[in-house]
């Protein structure tokens, strides 16, 4: 596995039918697998009502100044990073 670089900042993160999202920080780094995948690991911070409302949904998008991030996401109580 090669180290490609991070990526953080700040986006809100929705759903295609939701017209103003929820405020998140992000901070990713990204890995070049063996088989010429690319992998994401990190964490998306926002407030905990947020996070309640967003908790197991599967249709969430982080939009930042017109980069859409990896989607979608999954919260899940342990995540973790693998390789």
């Amino acid at each position: 596995m090669r180290y490609l670089g991070g990526s953080q900042g700040a986006g809100v993160l929705k759903s295609e039918d939701d017209e103003t999202g929820v405020r998140a920080t992000y901070d990713f780094d990204g890995f070049l697998r063996k088989n010429d995948q690319v992998a994401s690991c990190g964490e998306i911070r926002m407030s905990s009502a947020a996070l309640r409302d967003v908790f197991g949904r599967r249709d969430l998008r982080l939009f930042d100044r017109g980069w859409t991030g990896p989607s979608p996401f999954l919260f899940r109580k342990e995540a973790q990073c693998s390789g």
